[in-house]
């Protein structure tokens, strides 16, 4: 016979087995799952670069044709110039995000002139976003030169964001507001599109890291789904939140608020 001491212990070892073999099989679903995620992520990436990287070398070609119209040549450049900025922007975020996730990330946040911060969006604006016009509004007696504290490159990449999915989803030639709206102690800004919305199947998930919401035909927009991912990473560590207002075939309003530098 067992003593009960002995059974006592056999129970004790048995349940601890288990709780190794349950922690082991977390631990191997887990390790499933980063290489699929990686695996998922290598795959957008190389399909993502696949399109720019082809429009480029065409457009090459035709450059290096001798005796092209110097029309068709502007517009080559042009084109040129604009999928180069789309491989721009994709390194750009995928090394915002390996910052954003190393351990001791931190933003610099710093008094920052709000007229500044409004000025180099739009700017960004005029020098990109070329067939969507942007439109500065006020709202509830914010003021020009109003000091407001934030990370200048951190927030700047987050109105930059903004306002590359507002032109992304707005038909040419329509407008992109830029709204700043005075609160007690806060300025809160807003891009705001005359697009085509979001639809609701697609806004719990816009914010997710791989997120990317669809057309009114649920087509998978462009891009890997990391800009709004990152925008709202940063806005947070600015103590906000980035919220979305969207109605479909009316458009959409991302908005966030910083504090007032005192």
């Amino acid at each position: 016979m067992v003593a009960v001491g002995g059974i006592s212990e056999l129970r004790r070892g048995a349940s601890e087995r288990a709780r190794l073999l349950a922690t082991e099989r977390e631990r191997a679903r887990r390790l499933n799952e980063l290489n699929a995620l990686r695996s998922d992520f290598s795959a957008m990436i190389a399909h993502e670069l696949e399109t720019p990287i082809a429009a480029v070398r065409k457009l090459n070609e035709m450059l290096s044709v001798e005796g092209e119209e110097a029309g068709l040549r502007d517009y080559a450049t042009a084109a040129a110039e604009r999928e180069l900025d789309t491989l721009t922007n994709l390194v750009r975020d995928v090394r915002a995000v390996a910052a954003l996730e190393r351990e001791g990330f931190e933003i610099e946040a710093r008094p920052l002139r709000l007229e500044k911060l409004l000025a180099d969006a739009e700017a960004y604006a005029r020098t990109l976003l070329v067939d969507h016009p942007v439109q500065q509004i006020r709202q509830g007696g914010s003021r020009v030169g109003e000091w407001v504290l934030a990370d200048p490159e951190r927030i700047g990449q987050v109105l930059r964001n903004l306002l590359s999915n507002a032109a992304a989803y707005s038909p040419e030639d329509t407008p992109i507001e830029l709204r700043v709206i005075g609160k007690e102690g806060r300025i809160r800004i807003e891009v705001a599109d005359h697009g085509q919305g979001i639809h609701p199947d697609d806004v719990p998930r816009i914010f997710e890291k791989f997120g990317r919401g669809g057309d009114r035909e649920k087509h998978k927009a462009p891009g890997v789904g990391l800009g709004l991912y990152l925008s709202q990473r940063i806005v947070r560590s600015h103590g906000s939140e980035l919220t979305v207002q969207t109605r479909v075939g009316e458009g959409s309003v991302f908005g966030f608020e910083l504090a007032v530098a005192t």
